[in-house]
């Protein structure tokens, strides 16, 4: 008879809580405070229409157009300035010895 209710009464566990006591244990105004449960906020802007996204991001290929156009100015006033500064090869006078 004693055997018998051993097995019926649970154990004395030393280990860590189960997963489900952890859980039975919690309230709902613990979820609010874990951070990972909160969504992350929309890159969208919220009243942003599709023609204003549309009209934003024509600014910025503009926008990146001029700088690749400024750099390429950049660029080739350099090469002028050093091609005048390097003598031409036709201007290099070999000298056979």
């Amino acid at each position: 008879m004693r055997k018998a209710q051993n097995l019926m009464m649970p154990k004395n566990k030393k280990g860590p809580p189960s997963l489900a006591d952890r859980l039975s244990q919690m309230s709902v105004e613990d979820d609010e405070d874990v951070p990972h449960l909160e969504k992350p906020e929309s890159r969208r802007k919220p009243n942003e229409t599709s023609e204003e996204k549309r009209a934003r991001k024509q600014a910025l290929r503009e926008f990146k157009k001029d700088r690749l156009g400024e750099r390429k100015q950049k660029r080739n006033m350099y090469a002028m300035e050093t091609a005048k500064l390097a003598p031409r090869s036709s201007n290099i006078v070999k000298i056979d010895g």
